[in-house]
């Protein structure tokens, strides 16, 4: 086991690779789980300008359509504020519930939106598309400024968020 490289060390590389991929193709990717827990690990990237896809957790407990407890969109807020502060198009994703890879209203992510509008200072625009990825996301990804903070629909509302798929 002293031979075998620790988790850290395994992460660190890892980080190491896909920011030299990154600069070379002008491309940010990072694993929200990186972002979530480790605010300084985005200080290296330049996001000003650039579309970010952060995957949060929001699955929120509801009771009549409002949140009962937001405590997972508040520990999000500080990898949001500082992708918006730091000039990034941020486009927000999460799953809520089980709705088993359907359009369901019950499991639509308006509250979160609603929260986030609240605890943000800004309007967090709903991209309102049963299909997740549909023309309402699109067309308002396409549209968002540097600092706007737009999120998708549940995207357990897509069969394969749920299914074992190869592909």
């Amino acid at each position: 086991k002293s031979l075998d490289m620790t988790e850290q060390q395994e992460s660190d590389i890892d980080a190491e690779n896909v920011a030299a991929e990154d600069q070379k193709t002008g491309s940010i990717h990072r694993d929200i789980y990186d972002l979530g827990q480790n605010i300084s690990g985005m200080l290296q990237f330049d996001v000003k300008g650039k579309k970010v896809l952060a995957r949060c957790d929001f699955n929120v407990p509801l009771k009549d359509g409002e949140i009962t407890n937001d405590k997972r969109i508040v520990a999000a807020l500080p990898t949001i504020k500082y992708l918006m502060e730091h000039g990034a198009k941020v486009i927000l994703c999460s799953h809520l519930g089980r709705p088993k890879g359907e359009y369901k209203p019950e499991f639509s992510l308006a509250p979160v939106a609603k929260r986030l509008s609240e605890y943000l200072g800004v309007e967090v625009k709903l991209a309102e598309d049963a299909e997740v990825v549909g023309p309402n996301a699109k067309a308002m990804a396409a549209e968002l400024k540097d600092g706007e903070v737009m999120l998708l629909e549940n995207v357990r509302y897509r069969a394969e968020e749920t299914k074992n798929e190869e592909n």
